[in-house]
């Protein structure tokens, strides 16, 4: 057997991964295969690419097929090949979109970006940070392409891209030219000529994946690390990992989340900006569930750590009795089915005295069919020239619940300004569940003993100029906001609705310094989160805070109410808004913060 022939049997080895069996196929040494490839498949994924936005394979359905092209910084035949690729991507880019991949471990996204920079790489460049997508394909070099059906994932053709460049030879013009052949063959119906040859390029690194991997030893402490903050028994995930046994029924579904980043709930980019709440996996977590599931989900020897747990039942106040309660008048009844109108409610805060608001927790009195909650605060009349202008919401709140959110405790030596005689005004976002439902939703309010140093604020950039095109796939928006202070930077939050795709927020300091703060490349109107630095951020006064993302108003997107019809600037989740919350206290404190808005600091045990 020729030694290319042993690189095809160990590709067919790792396609164990996806959804089908590879066929086993010789490839000679210096050319394509003699025998046509039976079609393999790639289960779904998503990836985030170099510029902030995210790419899930499914998403690009609406698009013949996906060209897939291995690359990393400093490879010469990459480099070599990007010509061609630009002109693969000129002759049938109107049918077909073409995507790089990236799994070096060694190449970080400063790297990636300049090297893209150096070379005019206007291509997306996935970062498969965890190289489960590479396992997934095979793929040992860098130099290699795939053309993919987005829906089905079948793979119609991998390999060179043509016969120009070899190890140390580089023809003036191709002889073979294989992929332009299969994208040509695929396009108009046909198996390709040649569906796998041998790629040329730089091997690619590739990270031990483990080779025994059980329940008890490797994947419950993951588990109980990452998911049970919200998969234990009375909280808001749907199911509890409360043993081996449940674990492992849902171990399919688990894949699935992991390599569409589903799960766990956390949609930033982990390589800009450090945060306190962060809920992503590391690669080396990643890897271990996802081989867990390729091994058939063995339990392992030992006890259950899930199954001999104790969960603590909720508490009905996680930081100890409220100062003051504050809830809705009545019941409030939400009808089984139809789009339901935002719903406001006033009421008094009984306060005998002015006071300094240190927590606010609030709580749907029925989680299944509260949105979410933004809270308003509405100062009595004899100080109604200070009462901050929320905007309805637009530049402001005083409170607010998201699915999957906790009390708000405030940084130390901070607070909020609540004047005895106010009231709170409730928003409330509700959705239909299909039977009549009832809710009563309260808030409870803690207070300092004493005035505190400096006053928090919620301020935003905002756009309310919003004319998004039926149709468009990536409507980009731009919105900003001058800093009149200095201040700490403690919180930030994107809010969008069903059409949101990405969101990213960067400040311009004084000095023209520029720094990335946040990047969502894939925002979820679901999980609407309040990204906590792990230490706060110093912004000057006149720092210009900016927010830039973008809407995908097309029908590959699930979400989207109607891909037909332009979208405005409104209220309801049909409607689209733009908005950048940022969370700061004016002033630096006297001393080193100790702690942060902790959304997630809460024994929950």
């Amino acid at each position: 057997m020729n030694s290319s022939s042993a690189v095809w049997k160990w590709w067919a080895a790792l396609l164990c991964f996806t959804a089908c069996s590879p066929s086993e196929q010789e490839v000679p040494s210096n050319g394509p295969s003699e025998v046509t490839l039976v079609p393999e498949r790639i289960a779904n994924f998503r990836l985030h690419d170099h510029a902030g936005r995210s790419h899930e394979l499914r998403r690009l359905s609406d698009r013949r097929g996906v060209v897939l092209f291995t690359v990393g910084n400093g490879c010469p035949i990459v480099r070599r090949q990007l010509e061609t690729m630009r002109e693969l991507r000129e002759r049938f880019g109107d049918e077909l979109e073409f995507l790089f991949l990236n799994a070096n471990p060694q190449d970080s996204l400063e790297a990636v970006r300049s090297e893209a920079e150096s070379f005019s790489i206007e291509f997306p460049i996935l970062l498969d940070r965890s190289q489960a997508v590479a396992r997934s394909l095979g793929v040992t070099r860098t130099g290699e392409a795939f053309l993919l059906d987005p829906s089905s994932g079948r793979i119609h053709y991998r390999g060179a891209i043509d016969d120009r460049l070899d190890y140390g030879v580089a023809r003036a013009d191709a002889r073979e030219t294989w992929l332009a052949d299969a994208l040509e063959a695929y396009l108009d119906h046909r198996e390709p000529p040649v569906a796998v040859t041998e790629p040329r390029g730089c091997l690619i690194l590739l990270e031990d994946w483990p080779e025994e991997v059980t329940f008890v030893h490797d994947v419950a402490p993951v588990l109980e690390r990452r998911c049970l903050e919200c998969h234990r028994p009375g909280h808001i995930a749907p199911f509890a990992f409360d043993r081996y046994e449940t674990a492992r029924g849902w171990s399919p579904m688990m894949a699935e989340v992991l390599r569409t980043k589903r799960m766990p709930p956390w949609h930033a980019d982990g390589e800009i900006g450090t945060f306190d709440n962060d809920r992503s996996l590391t690669a080396e977590e990643k890897r271990a569930l996802l081989r867990w599931v390729e091994l058939g989900a063995p339990r392992g020897e030992g006890t259950d750590p899930l199954a001999d747990r104790e969960f603590r039942p909720p508490q009905e106040w996680p930081l100890g009795p409220p100062d003051a309660v504050v809830k809705l008048p009545d019941e409030v009844i939400i009808p089984a089915r139809g789009e339901i109108d935002y719903q406001y409610f006033e009421v008094e805060v009984e306060l005998e005295e002015d006071g300094w608001v240190r927590a606010l927790d609030v709580q749907p009195g029925n989680a299944s069919v509260v949105h979410h909650v933004l809270v308003f605060l509405r100062y009595p009349e004899h100080l109604a020239e200070h009462q901050p202008d929320f905007q309805g919401g637009l530049s402001g709140f005083f409170a607010g619940h998201v699915p999957g959110s906790d009390p708000w405790l405030f940084p130390e030596n901070t607070g909020k300004f609540l004047p005895a005689g106010s009231s709170v005004v409730f928003q409330m976002h509700y959705v239909s569940t299909g039977k009549e439902e009832t809710d009563r939703t309260r808030m409870g309010i803690y207070l300092h003993e004493s005035t505190p140093e400096h006053e928090l604020h919620v301020r935003s950039a905002h756009l309310s100029e919003l004319r998004i095109p039926p149709g468009e796939r990536d409507h980009e928006v731009t919105a900003s906001h001058v800093v009149p202070k200095d201040v700490w930077l403690w919180g930030m939050s994107p809010h969008m609705h069903y059409r949101g795709s990405r969101f990213a927020i960067a400040a311009r300091f004084p000095d023209g310094e520029r720094r990335e703060l946040l990047s969502v490349p894939h925002y979820d109107f679901n999980w609407q989160t309040t990204y906590l630095p792990l230490e706060p951020i110093f912004l000057p006064e006149g720092t210009v805070v900016y927010c830039r993302g973008a809407f995908d108003n097309s029908a590959s997107n699930p979400a989207n109410p109607d891909p037909d019809r332009e979208v405005r600037f409104g209220p309801q989740t049909t409607d689209e808004m733009f908005i950048g919350y940022l969370i700061y206290s004016e002033a630096p404190p006297s001393t080193a913060p100790l702690n942060g808005l902790r959304d997630g600091s809460l024994d929950r045990n």
